[in-house]
């Protein structure tokens, strides 16, 4: 029941975050659309009223261990809470099972865990920050808060590549051909069809592998896990980010969210 209400609160405030966003985006581009100065200040005035507030009460500073009064604990957002959760229901015992297996496969797993983390800090970024609006230094900065997925999926398929003609080549390929799932971030719009499509590419080997391995096998298993971790981050976009990830519209400039400490 828990983890059902908090997947309603987090549909509720990521669509209203989602419509608040698209605001946001049609008075900034007021120019182009021919929009009247007064009807872009009447939607900026709309998307503010609609701008979800915080639901934590604020908490009081506490003393810290020089005597001063220490930063405040940070309040996670619903939808990086829930991300968590995907993290250690699909993600880790993924993790685990590839640990079991060792060798090359462990490593290019271990890289893709390192790619789901880069995916979190991204989520913390956005939820913090305000979408840029033609600001090409503010662009350049969020380029470079989305490279490391960029880099895991590269050294990914490094790893792939260098192990081409081994027996755990078709288990590298199913991780390599999966591993775009993680772009979805970048994607404004049913995010899980990405991470759909990723799956279909990974079952090309990942089936393989099931045809070279009897049933109930670690191996096996292996593959089944893999195919899950995809149907539990799918269905989490359709519930947190039905509309892609959402700029918080009431945030901080984005170069300074990147320059501060992200939780």
């Amino acid at each position: 029941m828990a983890v059902n209400s908090l997947h309603n609160i987090a549909t509720l405030i990521k669509r209203l975050e989602a419509v608040t966003s698209r605001l946001e985006d049609i008075a900034s581009s007021a120019d182009s659309l021919g929009l009247h100065p007064n009807e872009a200040h009447i939607i900026r005035d709309i998307a503010t009223a609609l701008a979800p507030a915080s639901t934590d009460p604020q908490r009081p500073q506490q003393p810290s261990s020089e005597g001063g009064l220490a930063r405040p604990p940070e309040d996670i957002p619903v939808d990086v809470t829930l991300f968590d959760s995907f993290i250690k229901t699909g993600i880790d015992p993924f993790i685990d099972l590839s640990q079991k297996i060792g060798g090359v496969v462990a490593e290019q797993v271990t890289i893709l865990r390192r790619g789901f983390d880069a995916q979190r800090r991204i989520l913390l970024v956005i939820s913090k920050a305000k979408k840029p609006h033609g600001d090409k230094a503010a662009e350049k900065a969020y380029q470079n808060v989305l490279k490391p997925i960029e880099d895991v999926i590269s050294s990914i398929r490094q790893i792939q590549q260098e192990n081409r003609g081994t027996p755990a080549f078709n288990m590298l390929s199913t991780v390599a051909d999966g591993s775009f799932a993680l772009t979805w971030t970048t994607v404004e719009s049913r995010p899980w069809l990405q991470v759909e499509e990723s799956l279909t590419m990974a079952q090309f080997f990942g089936n393989k592998v099931l045809k070279e391995h009897p049933k109930g096998s670690l191996e096996a298993q292996w593959v089944g896990k893999y195919y899950s971790l995809f149907t539990e981050l799918a269905s989490f976009l359709r519930e947190a980010y039905p509309y892609g990830i959402s700029w918080n519209s009431q945030g901080d400039a984005l170069s300074n969210v990147i320059a501060g400490d992200v939780a």
